[in-house]
């Protein structure tokens, strides 16, 4: 039995979520990049950002897994820890005399190039009193003085809260001035992967494509970060290094032609069982033996049925479009069965021209639609019609496996 408690496991869980946050609103961040911008991942902050004209973005992502009574995500409320907590950090990013940003100047230069944004899936309350202050400072409301007065009076017994509004309240006044014009807040921001869709979207993706991009951005892009990681570099992407390297994917995905996926599919737990293998070991082509081929030939079989129920599905494919196909397949088998079958065989004859039917047909290439098959895809569906007795390969195949 596990000695982790539920708390030691819903904490763990919790961790998980948050990481996986911050790293899809990296990845909401890399699909938006424009011409002159890059996105870092964990560098100057959560995400950072850096736009043309010297101009960044600071980010800082809080997640929480706690909901409310009516099951939404909790409030952000005037005293959340995770508001203060990033104010604090802000802050102490803005006067950090290891970065040079010891006197005024220097910290009013920094706030003046930068925004501070707090992204959640926490809700907005109009009983945030935090916000409510900051709005009404930046439509003109009050002044940055009164402001900072309204701040003072949020009153808390936590220690660490007063410690993080009290260095809020030290900021000189010109550059908090600056600092409260430049912070934002984006709440309510849940699913951050239906985001990034939305952004792929905006290139001009069509729809029906956008779910295999993303899987295959979000798996490359997954990997080089771990790999930056192992080598303790820093994860950085600028938007012409990004255009090098995926351009081809957006390319793809925006041609309407028929795309192959590669699926994760399980094998059946009779492998030599299947009615085409059947076929395969009676011609002598393979022996229950050859578990690696019998395994393999199974994987063409079920990728192409996969990719073709796929087609249909996404409505890339029309029923017609695949009937056309499976005739032209059947059409382009039958002359070949024809051509080695003519006339009386014995047993040993039947069985050298199944064989050499089988090894002329896995030699051709398949098209479909606009797309010509490779030809694991291409044996893949001659195996298929096989085992659905569409097509066979001895002479007499169809009295044979009839019954």
């Amino acid at each position: 039995m596990s000695d982790t408690t539920h708390t030691d496991k819903t904490s763990a869980d919790s961790i998980a979520v948050a990481f996986d946050y911050q790293y899809y609103y990296f990845l909401f961040k890399v699909f938006s990049l424009e011409d002159g911008q890059s996105v870092s991942l964990e560098v100057k902050d959560d995400v950072h950002t850096e736009l043309r004209n010297n101009i960044q973005l600071l980010i800082q992502l809080k997640h929480s897994v706690q909901t409310s009574a009516s099951g939404n995500s909790v409030n952000l409320t005037t005293l959340d820890n995770d508001l203060w907590h990033t104010l604090y950090n802000w802050c102490e990013v803005i006067t950090d005399a290891q970065d040079d940003r010891k006197n005024t100047a220097k910290q009013i230069e920094f706030v003046e190039k930068t925004y501070f944004i707090l992204v959640s899936n926490k809700s907005y309350t109009e009983q945030n009193k935090f916000i409510e202050i900051l709005n009404n400072y930046k439509i003109g409301s009050i002044t940055h003085k009164k402001a900072k007065n309204e701040i003072s009076k949020i009153t808390t017994e936590n220690k660490d809260i007063q410690k993080y509004k009290a260095k809020l309240l030290s900021l000189d006044d010109d550059v908090s001035e600056r600092f409260f014009n430049h912070m934002e807040f984006d709440l309510d921001n849940d699913d951050l992967i239906d985001k990034c869709k939305i952004a792929l979207k905006s290139k001009m993706i069509p729809e029906e494509s956008i779910n295999d991009l993303f899987k295959k951005l979000d798996s490359s892009i997954r990997e080089e970060n771990y790999t930056a990681i192992k080598k303790n570099q820093k994860i950085i992407i600028n938007f012409d290094e990004y255009y090098k390297k995926y351009r081809i994917y957006y390319d793809q995905a925006r041609n309407t032609d028929l795309q192959i996926k590669t699926f994760n599919i399980g094998l059946p737990d009779n492998l030599t069982e299947q009615r085409f293998i059947q076929h395969l070991i009676d011609i002598n082509d393979i022996s229950e033996d050859d578990i690696d081929d019998i395994i393999e030939f199974t994987k063409y079989k079920l990728q192409i049925q996969n990719n073709v129920s796929s087609w249909l599905q996404e409505a890339e494919l029309t029923k017609d479009q695949l009937d056309d196909f499976e005739k032209e397949v059947i059409a382009i088998w039958r002359n070949e069965f024809r051509s080695k079958n003519r006339g009386q065989m014995t047993e040993e004859e039947i069985q050298v021209k199944a064989l050499s039917i089988v090894d002329t047909l896995r030699k051709e290439r398949l098209s479909i639609s606009s797309l010509q098959l490779d030809t694991q895809h291409s044996n893949g569906e001659f195996y298929y019609l096989s085992d659905n007795l569409k097509i066979g390969w001895r002479k007499d195949w169809e009295d044979k496996y009839s019954g």
